[in-house]
């Protein structure tokens, strides 16, 4: 046995104590002395990683000590016996963890006792200032699950400390803490149990861990929903209705998630009925809340599985026959997912029973009561009514239902039309009622019909409420209406479906149907996989061949929609096929169904070829081939850099290279497409060694030798040329060898394969590479690039050729087409003027120079005076359609390099040219899309050069007759031409005099009008201005808040929206971070609605400066931001019945504003820009400046964000958490 070094290892308690207790009594005096306690502190921090049993111990008491008498900094401390955790046993690691928190606490008690008993947490969850116990909870310190049990049981000890002033403290020291383990799911009952326990004191904790939990994946969803069920359960044995109530309604969203990821969703709704099964419903003030909930189990009962609806039903039957709770709007929500569910299969006879008595019960209630009458004030509600936009969303809509009278209900319902898009559940339950006037009722109808069209979804979950409207409406013009819009459906409803599967004779017809059948509807996948399964066939040798090739297409199908979902379960289907198919069809769409389960890291790649190899290694047929190579492709994604799968990487791409060069099929298309799939993967991993040796013939690489037992071999000298590299990448003439060996009708593939490794070459190189020196001449060659560069050797190769051609033009030309593609960068600057030797060499030669140089024209002096004498030349006798074709396709380059003066006349010779007899339309057509595309790449931009093409269509406008065709054609240019240039079209309109123009000049004012009115620049520009001048007269500020309500509900430019309100916040911004400079930070009432009145009446009274008005000036213009956010999301309306009533306005776009932002991110052109959005409302929250009232606003909006995927994004969410002024 190994001795240790350590003398202390045999030494007893008393010894050790000793020897430690002297150097905490040196460090004590040498403290006091002043002189340096450096070595006694090594000597100390030498202890606790002792070998002896006691030492450990007694030194982390020391350091405690020492910290206690404050003697060793707190964070001095931490910092040394943190990182002694990491490679701690068990021992040592409870010593250590005790002591650190020990040390901790002491921390919190000076700083407690400083500060009047109260202490302020200044650690957050990431670093700089990372919490020092979120460092215990990295994978190296907390490696096995005894560790963190301890560790959460040390957290939990803290909560619950015996000293007072520790006990009073703990939530606030242990806030961050308690954020990451709750927002990473690795909480203990027990912990939760405590923070709940709590009382008030942890209420705002509670609330907010429960605020910020996320349902982005199948395990935070569980995760979500388990909290907040044991809360509930926890506060239904304390009987604190209030907060009962509030997590209620969380629960039944986070269920509604759980319902939608298809887990199961019994436990939940068991809690949620025992909340109903206590005397909840007996309270005062309760008649909101179950209206709201109510709304919300509608929504629940649109996803849940009908299988699991029995407890769902009971629930809804006691809130709504029993207590008699639910306005006609949330009933009828009700009966719209009870509609859906009856046209499934799956509920049992007594659900059925009770769902009827539901009916029934509405039907009479739908007769005698008020569509919109009051269900109460929503007095219940915390901030969790931001846990979802659901229940916000649900909650705003039902209270401003009450305001509503039958004569503006119909102008609410059209204004809601986005609204109603987000949540169409609302829009049907207003659509099943008899309430409605009907041209209120038709209003809502019109918009779902609307929606229908749009969306499949839409169709799916209408369906049966549109039928049971049909079959219930006794309104013959309502019903003649009805019965119109059935066509609207379609054809394909699942009960046909089902009842065309159980008819069918032919086994792959059915597997095709249940194939569609699962697409619309994914609960149907066990009906589909047992189709796939069943091998019982009495079919004909002919069906049995359909069948086999039909089951393959299917399974191809699901692994392309739900790889991961469903993969594992068809590997055994797939390997089936391809051990007893006999045809190349079926072996196909397996081959390439494996390729996606390997894709997706469903199967490992490597073992899949290691089953299949033995049938398809020396697979000959074509078609089997390509899907081979299909499967191969995946390889580089998925690289491993493993030993095992370099040797299997290597053995495919030698396959790769015998298939590209000795094809004994001689079909070129698999020697094609075997070129092809070696362009996918990258040159490192291209190995001279398994080149062939065809290749590799004439090339001589340089190699330096350091092993001298290489000089054995007959190398005696420090470098020798040597035809084979032993190790390292393939060199660059291999390429060009590869384009002279290979089949002619591969030279395309080449020629792709050699692009896409400049390509990947030109992505690295350094800025410098471009640059040339003024008045200096392009270089003749590019010998400053690597000499093992692709571009270098292919450049060097025509620039040879073209000196003295040795090569077939074939060879050239595929060697040209690898240098056309347009690249991410410019290829590197050169003299291209040695490309006209190749012009003379055919046509396509000559079209691939053109191409290279039109790519170069921004930098290359020399591409654009060959490029303009080109053209300058130009004349319809030398020219060829091709040429002129050629130029076409690079006319955006042209347009913004070449000489004005030669540019216009050759677009005036070639469109010419191109009305002549002798020309084809397809040239006039190719001109026309070319032209067109130059206008829609630079939009309304008018350059120079722009305006010259646009002259250029007006003289041919003017100058063509109506008669031609061609004038019809070139009208259509004219909805691509910049918006300032539709004015000068117009005004030729109008000023013609002749019969002739007029009639011209009607066709092409009716197509410039119609462009100008639907793609009208209409900036917010005078919006802009008309704010800054109300931040400047306070009158005009109410006025312009309500214009911006009215101007934006019916403002459809969504870009220039987006540009309005990013304009908007980024002044705020601007203003904010200027004046946290030079104003001192404004003092915060209590009270958020007296701190927004207090500025208000200070600036009024024009008597304060600094700060004040700054707030003021920031609250203006948050207030339209939020506005603007809350009218462009489609919730404007709701803000519509508060206009006069300044207060109620703002106090209620406090409300909307969080679910309006989240809504409005949700759509197009604001999701590319969620997280620039988000962040920029972070800083305004974090900003001293902006009173509470509007960053508690801005805290609630970010809990209702927090599904947007932005967060998904690593610690994104980490830097949110901890939301903290």
């Amino acid at each position: 046995m190994q001795t240790t070094s350590d003398p202390d290892i045999e030494a007893d308690q008393l010894t050790v104590s000793k020897v430690i207790g002297k150097i905490g009594n040196s460090i004590i005096e040498k403290h006091k002395r002043g002189d340096d306690i450096s070595q006694e502190f090594e000597q100390l921090k030498g202890k606790i990683l002792s070998q002896n049993t006691f030492a450990p111990l007694l030194a982390c008491q020391t350091f405690a000590k020492l910290c206690e008498i404050s003697i060793l900094d707190v964070n001095r401390a931490t910092a040394v016996l943190l990182p002694m955790l990491q490679n701690s046993n068990t021992q040592l690691y409870t010593i250590l963890v005790e002591c650190i928190f020990e040390i901790l606490l002491i921390d919190v008690k000076v700083k407690s006792s400083k500060n009047s008993g109260r202490y302020v947490c200044l650690y957050k969850i990431l670093p700089p200032v990372q919490h020092p116990i979120l460092t215990m909870f990295s994978k190296e310190t907390l490696n096995s699950g005894e560790r963190q049990f301890f560790l959460m049981d040390q957290i939990n000890q803290v909560l619950n400390h015996r000293e007072k002033l520790i006990f009073e403290n703990s939530l606030e020291f242990m806030k961050p803490v308690l954020f990451f383990i709750f927002s990473n799911r690795i909480y203990s009952d027990t912990l939760w149990k405590s923070l709940l326990n709590k009382g008030r004191q942890g209420d705002i904790i509670h609330q907010e861990i429960v605020l910020l939990s996320r349902s982005n994946d199948y395990s935070s969803s569980l995760f979500t929903n388990d909290l907040i069920s044991k809360a509930t359960k926890y506060f239904l044995k304390t009987r604190d209705y209030t907060e009962i109530q509030n997590l209620t309604l969380c629960l039944i969203v986070s269920t509604i998630d759980l319902a939608e990821k298809g887990l199961s969703v019994e436990n939940p709704l068991k809690t949620i009925f025992r909340v109903f099964l206590d005397d909840i419903t007996d309270n005062n003030g309760i008649a909101s809340f179950i209206n709201l909930t109510i709304m919300l189990l509608a929504d629940l009962l649109q996803v849940i599985s009908p299988y699991s609806c029995f407890i769902l039903i009971k629930i809804l039957k006691k809130l709504i026959i029993e207590h008699g709770f639910g306005t006609i709007l949330a009933l009828h929500m009700v009966l719209d997912g009870f509609t859906q569910k009856l046209s499934c299969t799956g509920l049992d006879k007594e659900s059925i029973v009770e769902i009827e008595e539901i009916f029934n019960y509405v039907s009479t209630k739908d007769n005698n009561k008020r569509f919109y009458e009051d269900s109460g004030q929503g007095k219940f509600l915390r901030n969790y009514i931001f846990f979802d936009d659901k229940i916000t969303a649900y909650y705003e809509f039902d209270d401003y239902f009450k305001g509503i009278s039958d004569i503006t209900m119909k102008d609410m319902i059209k204004q809601a039309s986005t609204f109603f898009e987000t949540y169409p559940i609302i829009a049907r339950g207003l659509f099943l009622s008899n309430q409605l006037r009907y041209d209120a009722w038709l209003e809502i109808y019109s918009q779902l019909i609307a929606m229908n069209k749009k969306s499949k979804k839409m169709q799916n979950t209408w369906r049966m409420p549109y039928l049971y409207k049909v079959a219930n409406e006794m309104h013959p013009k309502t019903k003649n209406l009805l019965l119109q819009g059935l066509p609207d459906f379609g054809k394909d409803a699942v009960n046909n479906t089902i009842s065309c599967l159980a008819k069918t004779t032919s086994k792959s017809y059915a597997i095709n149907l249940y194939l569609k059948l699962w697409m619309v509807d994914a609960r149907t996948y066990p009906m589909l996989s047992d189709a796939l399964k069943d091998r019982t066939s009495n079919e004909s040798n002919m069906e049995k061949y359909e069948t086999q090739i039909t089951k393959a297409f299917v399974i191809r199908k699901i692994c392309e929609l739900k790889p991961t979902q469903h993969g594992s379960e068809l590997i055994q289907l797939i390997s089936e096929l391809l051990n007893t198919a006999e045809n190349e069809i079926t072996v196909v769409l397996a081959l390439e169904s494996l390729a996606i389960l390997c894709e997706n890291s469903v199967v490992n790649i490597m073992s899949t070829w290691k089953a299949i190899s033995f049938k398809y290694r020396y697979e000959q047929r074509p078609r089997v081939l390509k899907s081979l190579f299909t499967f191969f492709s995946k390889i580089p994604k998925l690289y491993q850099g493993s030993n095992d799968f370099s040797d299997f990487t290597r053995e495919i791409i030698q396959k790769l290279w015998s298939k590209a060069l000795y094809n004994v099929e001689n079909d070129m298309t698999v020697c094609g497409a075997a070129i092809d799939t070696l362009a996918v993967f990258p040159r490192h991993l291209l190995l001279l060694d398994d080149i062939p040796e065809l290749l590799k013939k004439g090339i001589k690489i340089e190699i330096k030798f350091d092993d001298p037992s290489k000089r054995e071999l007959g190398l005696t000298s420090e470098t020798q040329k040597i035809e084979l590299e032993q190790d390292g990448i393939a060199p660059p003439e291999i390429w060009i060898n590869l384009m002279e060996n290979t089949y002619r009708q591969c030279i395309d593939n080449v020629s792709a394969l050699i692009a896409n490794f400049i390509a990947d070459e030109i992505k690295e190189f350094r800025g410098g590479v471009y640059i040339v020196p003024e008045n200096r001449p392009e270089p003749k060659d590019v010998k400053n690039l690597p000499e093992k560069c692709v571009l270098r050797a292919v450049i060097q190769f025509l620039l040879q050729q073209s000196r003295q051609q040795t090569a077939d033009d074939h060879i050239i030309c595929g060697l040209l087409k690898a240098l056309v593609p347009k690249f991410s960068k410019t290829l590197p600057p050169l003299d291209w003027k040695f490309l006209h030797e190749f012009f003379h060499n055919g046509t396509e030669i000559k079209h691939n120079c053109i191409r290279i140089l039109a790519n170069q024209l921004t930098i290359s002096k020399s591409a654009k005076q060959m490029i303009e004498n080109y053209i300058r030349n130009f004349d319809v006798s030398n020219f060829q359609e091709e040429d002129i074709g050629v130029l076409y396709e690079k006319l955006s380059e042209l347009t913004e390099s070449i000489d004005s003066a030669i540019y216009a006349l050759f677009i005036q010779k070639s469109i010419k040219f191109a009305q002549s007899p002798d020309s084809s339309n397809i040239l006039l057509e190719h001109i026309l899309n070319s032209v067109s595309a130059v206008f829609v790449k630079n939009g309304n931009d008018l350059k120079a050069y722009m305006k010259q093409l646009c002259d250029i269509i007006e003289e041919t406008l003017i100058s063509v007759e109506t008669t031609d065709e061609t004038f019809y054609k070139f009208v259509k240019l004219i909805k691509c031409l910049p918006l300032k240039f539709l004015d000068k079209i117009i005004l030729y309109g109008l000023e013609s005099k002749s019969i002739a123009s007029f009639k011209k000049s009607l066709v092409i004012i009716k197509e410039a009008c119609s462009q100008k009115a639907s793609n009208t620049d209409n900036p917010l520009n005078w919006l802009t201005q008309a704010i800054e001048q109300a931040r400047k007269k306070s009158n005009l500020q109410v006025q312009l808040l309500n214009s911006c309500i009215m101007i934006l509900s019916n403002y459809k430019n969504a870009s220039k929206a987006y540009q309005f309100v990013m304009e908007l916040l980024t002044k705020i911004q601007n203003i904010l971070g200027k004046n946290i400079q030079s104003a001192t930070p404004s003092t915060r009432a209590t009270d958020s609605a007296k701190t927004v009145k207090t500025v208000i009446d200070k600036n009024q009274g024009e008597s304060n400066i600094g700060s004040s008005i700054v707030v003021l000036d920031n609250c203006f213009l948050l207030e339209i931001l939020i506005i603007s956010i809350i009218t462009l999301s489609g919730n404007g309306f709701l803000l519509k019945t508060s206009i006069e009533n300044e207060t109620d306005r703002t106090l209620k776009s406090f409300r909307y504003f969080p679910h309006s932002l989240y809504n409005l991110l949700k759509q197009e052109i604001w999701k590319e820009n969620q997280g620039r959005i988000l962040e920029a409302f972070y800083q305004i929250y974090l900003n001293q400046d902006v009173p509470e009232v509007y960053s508690e606003m801005v805290k609630n909006a970010i809990f209702c964000c927090k599904k947007l995927p932005y967060f998904d994004q690593h610690q994104i969410w980490h830097r949110f958490v901890l939301m903290s002024r």
